[in-house]
């Protein structure tokens, strides 16, 4: 086991590096590293932004299900972190993002004010 250089956990996984696999994605797609997406966590009281369900990032070491976890959501044209959603969030978000969903339409058709 190896200890990240840039968050100081324990990491086993990718087999060669210097880094756990969340700084090395999180870093290369977002410019945040796993203390950054833990303390933005910390500041949404551990919640997912939309259906507020407890969520956390998930290590190799805890028992994790995609549905609690943590996943840095960002705006697809300006790359822009918008927070940490749950993984069916993030999910739905990006798919109602990437095919130009009206959402007056959606709203309209599920009988919303």
């Amino acid at each position: 086991m190896r200890i990240c250089k840039h968050c100081n956990e324990p990491f086993t996984r990718p087999i060669k590096g210097l880094q756990c696999n969340s700084c090395r994605n999180g870093r290369t797609r977002y410019g945040m590293g796993r203390i950054q997406m833990k303390e933005m966590l910390e500041e949404q009281f551990n919640e997912c932004m939309i259906c507020h369900n407890e969520i956390w990032l998930g290590t190799e070491n805890e028992i994790n299900t995609k549905k609690y976890q943590a996943c840095v959501d960002h705006d697809h044209k300006t790359k822009k972190v918008r927070g940490i959603l749950c993984h069916p969030c993030n999910t739905q978000l990006g798919w109602i993002e990437n095919n130009n969903i009206n959402l007056d339409d959606l709203k309209k058709y599920l009988n919303m004010p």
